[in-house]
Parts: structure tokens; C-alpha cells; sequence
């Protein structure tokens, strides 16, 4: 059909009518001549030479295979930089359609470079409106919508790291040298009874969508000094509702201490918190602490705790908090991911957790009683 419709883009019979029509190079009716095929289709690493294109179309230039060591990055940046030079003309046009699998490779880079126009669509993603409520947007809602998407991320097979390439295009790192492992931490699904329960809170004041968010967390620590996360809550606020949300928390988990970096507190939302204490009834314990060194430096021990197991999520499946995405997500990408909110106030919360004792066993908590207690016959001498 297409041939009869267009005989002056398409040979009746290409291969005895074309000069070349082989499965790397065609060449069409109209050819202006010279040695460059009408079209042709090469490897980024077998481009041929001396060759000269206008337009030149790349698809999936980086793989998962080909991000793996530092030395595959460079080799396909040093490979599209010989076609980028050589073999597009002066006058030409390159367009690039791919994905992203690792923060240095090829796709990222041109993405930060600002030399291309660059068009970014992830599968799903979030929006504020002017009232500051957020809601969960998807860019193909019929065929993967958020009950589809939540699927395919539950689904064992897809991990986390491909889910956020191939979905979320910001791929998280997935290999041993990641500041954060996910497989360094623990998982239950029901929490143990008698945890002493903390809190920590990262506070960034902007109602902006662009803004950093806070993120306030809280955590329970087990006589073995394990740390089980048990709630996190994130979002653009401004003062009151920061306010808001740490007296709910309050009223919800009991917190004996909320940690709160002292320069955000005091020039803040201190002022406000003590009118909303008298107001509400609830007077959280809320710790003052003075930053040290970089995020980083901060983020320390969190990452010992979490080395030596001592760090629980909740369990994967249906029945997994809302938040639990969005953490794995953060703790996969630190320190090199935008959003650093929760990895930043679960931080806090270590640093925090250093200075407290850890709960009484059942066993402690039986021999108190046993001291406690004298018979009123020993009480008054019998």
C-alpha cells in the first residue's frame, strides 16, 4: 500500500531497484548522492567513518547493562561524543529518546547540561494546590494509573531501582557503594509493645510546590536498641500548619522528645507553638538541637544504626503506609537525590536516640514490681 501510495519516497521493489538496501543502510529514490545511506541504523559503539549526518535519532543510548561500572559511563559518553563531533554536519540536529539509570550516565548529563531541550514526563507525580493539599498525579491514568502503578511497585520482580528509572525517570542508586542500603534494614509487620517513642522534624517554611517540604518522624526504640519507623508525615507548610501537625503527632504517638534543629525552631515557629500548646492542652517535650557539620556528617548515624539492623521499616504489601515509597525512595538516593526530607529528620531522630536509654524488659519490669512491693506484715514488723 505504502508503495503505491508514495512511489517517489519508496521502490516497488527495493532490493533490485536500490543501490544499497541491506538491514544497516537504505538508500531511496531521490538520493542526492554522496556516501551517506538515505538511512542508517548503527550501534554507538560501531558508527561507521567519515560519514556525515543532519539528522541523526538515538534511542536508548544508556542500559542498565551499560551503568553498572564508572568505566561503562564513560565509554558511552566518550562513544556519543565521537558521533556528537564527527558525524552529525555542523548543520544538523540530534534528538535522544532514553532513559535514565544512574545520576552520571549520558541521559543525566544532557539533561543538566542546559544544551538540549529537554521533555521529562514521569508516570506519576505530585501536585499542591493553592490551599497546600496534594494530590497524586499520573501522566497515563487509564492505562497506568495509581492503582497500577501501586502494583507494578509491589510486585517483588520490579525493584525499586527499576521502578524509579523506567516510572519516576530519577533513578535511585542499587549497588553496594549507596550511603543507604535498603537491605540493611529490617522489616515487621506488627510493632512490639513497649517501644519508647521519639520524634524528629526537618522544618522547611514554604508553601511553594518547589520548595523543600518538612518531613516530621517518628520512631520507637526497643529494649535491644532496635529503631522501628512508625510514622512520617511530609509536606509543604506554612508555619501554623507546621504547628498543626506537630501537636497531632503529639496527640497521636506521645513522643517523649521531639528533636527540631535549634535555628529553625527559634526563628520560626517557637513563639506560635507555645500560644497553640496553651490552646490545645498538649505540650510536647520538643529538644532544641544545634546543627553539626553537612547533611552528610548529620546522616551518620543513621547509617551505622542501619548497617548493623538495627533500623525497621514497616513490611512491603498491600497493607504498607503511604509514606513508605517515598522513604525508601529518599534513603536510596542520599545524598545525591533531590529530596532529602525524611533522610534528614530520620537523622535528626539518631542523633537524638544516642542520649536515651533504652526501654525495660518484661523481666526488669517484673523485678521492680518484686522490690516494689513489701507485705504489710514486713511494713509494720510481723
Amino acid at each position: 500500500m505504502l508503495k503505491e501510495l508514495f512511489p517517489e519516497i519508496l521502490y516497488g521493489d527495493p532490493k533490485k531497484q536500490s543501490e544499497k538496501w541491506t538491514d544497516d543502510e537504505l538508500i531511496l529514490p531521490k538520493h542526492p548522492g554522496g556516501q551517506e545511506p538515505s538511512i542508517g541504523a548503527y550501534g554507538l559503539d560501531s558508527m561507521p567513518t567519515s560519514l556525515h549526518f543532519k539528522k541523526i535519532k538515538g534511542d536508548d543510548l544508556v542500559t542498565p547493562e551499560t551503568v553498572t561500572t564508572s568505566v561503562q559511563i564513560n565509554k558511552t559518553r566518550n562513544n556519543y561524543g565521537t558521533v556528537r563531533s564527527s558525524i552529525l554536519s555542523p548543520d544538523g540536529n540530534i534528538q535522544i529518546c532514553g532513559t535514565i539509570y544512574d545520576d552520571s550516565d549520558l541521559h543525566r548529563e544532557m539533561e543538566d547540561s542546559g544544551e538540549y531541550h529537554v521533555y521529562k514526563r514521569s508516570a506519576e507525580w505530585k501536585e499542591v494546590d493553592k490551599d497546600g493539599i496534594q494530590y497524586r498525579r499520573t501522566l497515563w491514568p487509564v492505562q497506568f494509573g495509581p492503582t497500577q502503578l501501586d502494583n507494578i511497585q509491589r510486585d517483588p520482580t520490579v525493584s525499586v531501582y527499576i521502578y524509579s528509572c523506567q516510572y519516576l525517570l530519577d533513578p535511585v542508586p542499587d549497588d553496594e557503594n549507596a550511603f543507604f542500603q535498603l537491605q540493611w534494614f529490617g522489616r515487621y509487620k506488627t510493632l512490639p509493645p513497649g517501644l519508647n517513642l521519639y520524634a524528629a522534624a526537618d522544618l522547611a517554611i514554604s508553601e511553594s510546590e518547589t520548595a523543600c517540604e518538612t518531613a516530621i518522624v517518628v520512631g520507637g526504640l526497643n529494649w535491644q536498641y532496635d529503631l522501628f519507623i512508625v510514622h512520617v508525615r511530609k509536606g509543604h507548610w506554612g508555619s501554623q500548619e507546621i504547628i498543626g501537625h506537630l501537636i497531632d503527632v503529639y496527640a497521636q504517638y506521645h513522643p517523649g522528645i521531639i528533636t527540631i534543629e535549634a535555628e529553625n525552631i527559634s526563628r520560626t515557629i517557637m513563639p506560635y507553638l507555645k500560644i497553640k500548646m496553651r490552646e490545645s492542652g498538649f505540650f510536647p517535650n520538643i529538644d532544641p538541637k544545634l546543627p553539626q557539620g553537612d547533611k552528610v556528617a548529620k546522616a551518620r548515624p543513621l547509617q551505622g544504626r542501619a548497617k548493623e539492623g538495627a533500623v525497621l521499616l514497616p513490611a512491603r504489601g498491600r497493607n504498607q503506609p503511604g509514606w513508605l515509597s517515598d522513604c525508601e525512595l529518599q534513603l536510596r538516593r542520599f545524598p545525591r537525590g533531590k529530596e532529602k526530607d525524611i533522610a534528614d529528620s530520620l537523622s535528626l531522630l539518631c542523633h537524638q536516640l544516642d542520649r536515651q536509654w533504652r526501654p525495660a524488659t518484661q523481666a526488669e519490669l517484673d523485678e521492680r514490681k518484686k522490690e516494689e512491693y513489701v507485705p504489710l506484715d514486713a511494713a509494720i514488723g510481723f
